[in-house]
């Protein structure tokens, strides 16, 4: 399960970067390579330790959004309260990230905003992501945490085999948060 796992994950950045450098060789932007680089480093960090840090959620948030777009995704970003700070490994909180943003543009193949929200709840920092999407149907909501579950075509769901959100939850728990998809 792990093996697959980091294998999503693995799959999900490097479509970044290649997305990066395809805009790069494109347009010749200086901007699009060093993209593409700060994404490799992000897979590399899969495969590291994990290293706890305390981290801005607005520096996090502002890093990550070029790294979760697509070609016809734009990324809107809402910033909370700029001392809202959590104690995570970045690498950890980028698959976060990476994963919930990769399954709301699956949600919205012919394009879309993504909506990346920081902010505070009591003593909790927070993070929103929305899309414009169709939604998530009721019977469907109840099963996305589990692992294996996935709503796209194929055998086991294509090649994530449906594990983004499962990893997600994992990887939240970890640091001592929780998940809610609505």
């Amino acid at each position: 399960a792990m093996t697959a796992a980091l294998l999503h994950d693995l799959r999900h950045w490097l479509t970044a970067t290649l997305g990066a450098l395809d805009t790069a060789l494109e347009t010749g932007a200086r901007t699009d390579l060093l993209l593409a680089r700060r994404t490799a480093q992000q897979a590399a960090a899969l495969l590291g330790e994990p290293r706890p840090a305390v981290l801005l959620l607005d520096d996090v948030l502002r890093d990550m959004a070029p790294l979760l777009t697509g070609p016809t995704i734009r990324i809107m970003l809402v910033c909370g309260p700029p001392d809202v700070a959590v104690r995570a490994d970045a690498g950890a909180l980028g698959r976060v990230l990476v994963n919930l943003a990769a399954n709301a543009r699956a949600t919205m193949p012919e394009g879309g905003t993504l909506t990346l929200r920081g902010g505070r709840d009591g003593p909790y920092a927070t993070i929103a992501i929305a899309d414009t999407g169709p939604g998530v149907p009721p019977d469907v909501l109840a099963r996305v945490s589990e692992p294996g579950f996935t709503t796209r075509a194929g055998p086991g769901g294509g090649p994530d085999g449906g594990v983004g959100l499962a990893v997600v939850r994992e990887i939240v728990g970890q640091a001592g948060g929780f998940v809610t998809v609505e």
